[in-house]
């Protein structure tokens, strides 16, 4: 997992949604709930972009005590893996940030990733990536805590933010506006995570408001590479 600068919209669903199966050791479920705590922190800092060195400094506190929650209540499977992120956020998010692809980092938490999703009882939405199509998405879904676990089986990197639409525009319509433009009528949910060819990625989000969705890659707009969603009132 890779985030990236913003881009254009998301992805969700109820059709189709996986419920991964729940574990019952009381430490699993310390671990799943400073996990979905952790995870939706992180990207907070990447909906507008690439973060700043004030927005850098203002979360590193929170990353901190959650990923030392993370990494204490984790199952020994991880236990490794959490170590290490716990490690490089604490010698400092604005590292991670300016490397691309920080020493085992992003490997670390795709595999902390696949053990959630796997035992934590998240919903689970499964999203194929490829060349030019976001295949799996249902046509509507809930609102409520979603881990979209998007495999990219073309030849070439591909991203997937998650947004919801504020005004009347499709997603034809707001792909086919410069980038600034349609910006500026989508509430980003979900940063980009960017997903390297034959790898699994986790991306999360929160929907919180019923309205129209998407899941989009901004870097094939041209393309259209682009799946809409309706999240209705629970």
């Amino acid at each position: 997992m890779r985030r990236v600068l913003v881009a254009l919209l998301p992805v969700v669903v109820v059709a189709g949604v996986i419920f991964s199966a729940p574990v019952g050791a009381a430490t699993t479920k310390q671990f799943c709930a400073a996990y979905k705590k952790f995870v939706l922190a992180y990207g907070v800092p990447f909906n507008a972009g690439n973060p700043t060195a004030e927005q850098i400094a203002a979360v590193q506190p929170e990353l901190d005590a959650l990923i030392d929650t993370v990494q204490t209540t984790a199952p020994p499977a991880i236990a490794d893996e959490t170590q290490l992120m716990a490690d490089q956020l604490h010698a400092g998010f604005g590292a991670i940030v300016a490397n691309p692809d920080p020493a085992f980092f992003y490997d670390a938490f795709d595999a902390a990733d696949q053990w959630a999703i796997k035992h934590c009882g998240y919903k689970v939405i499964t999203v194929t990536a490829d060349d030019f199509t976001l295949r799996g998405i249902p046509k509507t879904a809930s609102p409520g805590f979603v881990a979209f676990n998007i495999k990219n089986v073309a030849p070439d990197q591909h991203t997937v933010v998650i947004i919801r639409a504020t005004g009347s525009e499709t997603a034809a319509e707001l792909a086919a506006l410069p980038l600034a433009e349609a910006l500026k009528k989508v509430e980003v949910i979900a940063s980009g995570v960017t997903i390297d060819p034959g790898k699994t990625t986790v991306n999360y989000a929160a929907i919180k408001k019923p309205g129209r969705y998407a899941a989009v890659d901004p870097e094939h707009l041209v393309e259209k590479m682009y799946a809409e969603f309706t999240v209705k009132k629970s």
